[in-house]
């Protein structure tokens, strides 16, 4: 793999994503052995035999578990305590019902038209639809078939053939909204 010298990596990055690494308390050459490591493609492991109850799993007997709900309710206020959620496959099966519904007579109910807008209010994605410019024309018709479909099409915003890493759904605050790629790197 070429090198690339820091001058030229640097322009890979925004100003906005150098204020972004400084805030986070990354240092610049840790995010590019990164994203080095992401280059390189994935390293595969050769596997010997798959993992079974007391050989890599852990079985929680159901006698157990309220007394550990209760050992991590006890100290989860004395860490720092993080999620990790995988965001694996396409976005088309997140989306199935919204798929559906492009394609019934239910949108021509306006209530069903106002129930969708009020749970698409609550994605934290809804803040990038709203300044779109086509989108936010179809918000203020009320169209929301034409709305939906540019939601999800190839035409549109794409959101209904990207990957779920690709689509921003981690809200912070309306200018730091990220994806779950970007959560993981």
């Amino acid at each position: 793999m070429k090198k690339i010298g820091n001058h030229k990596r640097q322009l890979l990055f925004s100003s906005k994503d150098l204020q972004q690494i400084r805030r986070l308390g990354q240092h610049f050459n840790a995010v590019n052995k990164q994203l080095d490591l992401y280059r390189q493609g994935p390293v595969f492991l050769r596997l010997n035999r798959p993992c079974r109850i007391h050989d890599g799993i852990l079985s929680i007997p159901p006698a157990r578990r309220n007394e550990l709900v209760a050992f991590y309710e006890n100290h989860a206020g004395k860490s720092r305590l993080m999620k990790f959620v995988p965001a694996s496959g396409a976005a088309s099966r997140m989306f199935a019902e919204w798929f559906s519904l492009l394609d019934s007579e239910a949108l021509n109910k306006p209530e069903c038209g106002r129930s969708f807008m009020k749970k698409l209010k609550k994605y934290p994605f809804y803040f990038l639809i709203e300044q779109d410019k086509k989108a936010s024309k179809f918000i203020r018709q009320n169209n929301i078939r034409d709305l939906l479909a540019y939601i999800l099409s190839a035409g549109g915003l794409k959101y209904g053939w990207l990957p779920k890493a690709l689509i921003p759904f981690h809200f912070y605050k309306e200018d730091d909204i990220r994806t779950a790629m970007e959560e993981h790197l």
